[in-house]
Formats: C-alpha cells, structure tokens, sequence
C-alpha cells in the first residue's frame, strides 16, 4: 500500500538466456520501445485482476507508459507489417459456411503489430528436475483480441484484450524485479536506455539478496557490456568509457527513486579501471521493498497451490512440499494446474483464499482499502 508506482516485472527479461531475444524485440520497430513496453504494461495491468478479463485502449497504455497516441496508432505499410510479423498482411473479410461475410480486424497499426510479435515471442526458462537441466520456451501472450467501442462518437475506437502466458503471469508471484513505472517511463526511447533500466531493477534485486547474505551490497558491469547494451562502437576504450559515463549520468537524471551511484574500479585481469560498480542508497532500497504485498501474494500462490493438491490432484498431506516444487518444474503438471489456476473452477473458493490471505497480511479487508470483493487485485 503507497506504493502504487511500483510495477513487477518478469525476471526472464533480464535473464542471459534472452539476451539476444531482447535485442531483437528492442529494435524490432525504429523509435520505439513499445514492444518490451507491452510486456511491462500487461505485467502491471494483468496483476490488477488477476482473472478477469479486462479491455484497455491506445490511451490507457499511453497514459502510463508515456507513449504519444499518435506514434502507436500510426498505419504501417505492408512491407514494414511483413517485416515485422514475418508475414504477408491478413485477410479483411472471410466468408463462413451461410456465406455470410465475417470481417475481421485487420493488423494495421505499431501497437497492433507489437501485440502481434508478442504471440509469436517465445522467452526462455531453465528449471532443473532431478539434477537435469531443462529449459522451457514461453509464449509471451497467449492470445490478444480486438474490438470496436460503439460508445464513441464515430464508433471506430478500438479496444484491445491481451493477457500474459500463464507461466509468465506465475512469475509476478515469485520471479521478478521491481521497477518504479514513473522513472521507467520517464526514460527516452534512446538505445539502450530502458534496457538498463530493467538491468538496475535486477541490480537491485541483486543487491538486496547479497544484504540478506551478509555480502558486500555492489554489482558490476564491464564497460564492453555497457557499450553493447547503448550500442556504443568507440574502439578507443578511453573514448568508449567517456561516452558510458555521458549515458549513465544522463539516465540518473531522468530518475526520481531508481537513483544509482558507480564507480569504475579495475577487474578481474585489468589494468585499468574499465569496470562499473554499481550500488545504491538506504533509501533506494527501502522504496523496493513491497513488504506486505510481498507477504500476501506469495502466501496466496501458495495457499491456492495448496487447495489444488489437497482437493484436485489428491495428494498425500505429507508430500505437499514437494509436490509444490515438481509442479513448479515439470512443464506437464504445470500446465494442468495452470488449466484451473486461471479458469472459473472453484473461483469462490479463490476469492475466499485472496480475502483470507489479505486480511492475514494487511489486516483489514480489500473493500476497505476501495478494492472490488469480486476482483483480485495484488
């Protein structure tokens, strides 16, 4: 509670394994971000409601991700749509079995054509069972649909409904950083900019685990790894470092409660200091810490994880410790508890666990803080 500007976002962004990926994804369309931005909005939209399904327009995702209408609503050519969805442009009108024309939205438009990508974007996962290494590939969103609002004046307002994977919603439960939406927000779409930002979120998360662990409370980067991530090409490294420092200052700036200091110290094996040590404040880290939130929303995954074994898959009471952890890492059963994590079945009983689980946490109930009974809302 009070920190309604903080925003969870799957760790699998940051990981090394979708690296390459990112890249990608970054600079898929010129000028914009809005393509990893959609990940970073549906993260904070889907955790509004957990199981409901919500529409949102072009305006909603601008006013919080700071993006100008204009630029996302902007109609692409067929060969930038094809370079994009690696596919030709799609049908207008198809005729069903009465001959009745069927029309259907057409992908026209940078927002839409990123909602696209996102169906066909696979992140990765490693998960080990039984000292084997497996590794996952996850569909970003499953599904996306579009709609026209009638209520406008000219009816031609569109709606959207885009909702994460299931394994990727699962990861705002218990893998992911925390970003400050305003500060990311507040970032321009430059190359590289809001990539490291992502990478201070896992820096900070870093950070803190090394403070719960008794270590030194820093994080290092390689100047060559920063030059990659704001693509820049200077070969003399003096020059390279000089441009590193110019970026970073300029994105401390832009930034309110993300604020970061560094150093260059020399690493391992170098003669000079061409390594980054990053560290931060009390203060910083004290802001990213949800506390309570993070109290409830994992007692609550949990406590319906519970539920499941107990009355749907029948488990023994003594073996719903490590049931827990081969559902988390077997993609079969994951994907049947999945089936009825997010599905109506039982959504009584899930209401009763999220009011139970609130109340435990926050001690009061989630109308009293103007929460909707009948929503999850974490």
């Amino acid at each position: 509670m009070g920190k309604e500007d903080i925003n969870r976002v799957p760790r699998a962004l940051t990981n090394s394994l979708n690296s390459k990926l990112m890249d990608q994804l970054y600079d898929l369309i010129p000028g914009t971000n809005v393509v990893v931005d959609l990940i970073v909005y549906l993260s904070r939209h889907q955790i509004g409601d957990l199981f409901g399904e919500s529409w949102f327009s072009i305006q909603d995702f601008c006013k919080i991700m700071g993006y100008d209408r204009t630029t996302l609503g902007r109609k692409l050519s067929k060969e930038m749509l094809k370079e994009i969805t690696g596919k030709e442009t799609p049908i207008y009108i198809q005729h069903g079995d009465s001959n009745t024309p069927i029309h259907y939205h057409n992908i026209e438009t940078v927002f839409e054509a990123a909602l696209y990508k996102l169906t066909e974007t696979n992140l990765m996962f490693p998960y080990v069972r039984d000292g084997v290494t497996f590794y996952t590939g996850v569909q970003v969103i499953d599904s996306f649909a579009i709609k026209d609002d009638f209520h406008t004046k000219k009816g031609t307002k569109r709606l959207y409904s885009a909702r994460l994977s299931k394994k990727l919603a699962d990861s705002l439960f218990y893998d992911y950083n925390l970003i400050n939406i305003n500060d990311y927000r507040a970032l321009p779409n430059r190359h590289g900019y809001k990539r490291f930002y992502l990478q201070l979120s896992r820096m900070i998360s870093i950070v803190k685990w090394k403070i719960s662990k008794g270590e030194v409370p820093f994080f290092t980067q390689t100047v060559d790894d920063l030059a990659y991530i704001f693509d820049i090409n200077v070969k003399e490294n003096k020059q390279r470092k000089k441009q590193i420092t110019k970026v970073l200052n300029a994105i401390n700036d832009k930034l309110t409660t993300t604020k970061f200091q560094y150093e260059y110290i020399k690493g391992v094996n170098q003669r000079y200091a061409y390594t980054v040590k990053f560290y931060f404040s009390k203060d910083t880290l004290e802001y990213f810490n949800e506390e309570y939130k993070a109290v409830f929303t994992d007692r609550f995954f949990k406590s319906v994880i519970n539920y499941y074994l107990k009355n749907i898959a029948h488990a023994p009471t003594h073996e719903i410790s490590k049931k827990i952890q081969e559902i988390m890492s077997d993609h079969g059963r994951e994907q049947q508890f999945h089936e009825w994590f997010y599905s109506e079945a039982d959504i009584g009983l899930k209401r009763a666990i999220y009011i139970d689980e609130f109340r435990k946490a926050f001690g009061k109930s989630p109308e009293d803080v103007g929460y909707d009974p009948k929503k999850f809302v974490f």
